[in-house]
């Protein structure tokens, strides 16, 4: 009795995991959407618009000073020991 228990319990948490695993994947994409026909089309209309309006291309560009930016504080607090007290 103790086994089955412990097998049904084993069996429960596995299937727990599976669940919150797949869920997790699918928030925020194109495919957890409650349309009829589904939300791929919006997804890439939403791609090809942030394409040719440059709004991609400026968030590359922001991503790429924001980790330039850390990458200098990085080595400046190899350098130095500590980070600055004040940034601005």
């Amino acid at each position: 009795m103790s086994r089955l228990i412990t097998l049904a319990a084993s069996v429960v948490m596995a299937a727990a995991v599976l669940v919150a695993s797949a869920t997790a994947q699918t928030v925020g994409t194109a495919n957890s959407c409650n349309k009829i026909n589904g939300c791929m089309w919006d997804f890439i209309y939403e791609n090809q618009m942030m394409k040719q309006s440059g709004l991609l291309t400026k968030a590359m560009e922001e991503g790429r000073a924001n980790k330039e930016a850390f990458e200098a504080l990085r080595e400046w607090e190899r350098t130095h020991g500590t980070a600055p007290s004040n940034l601005r």
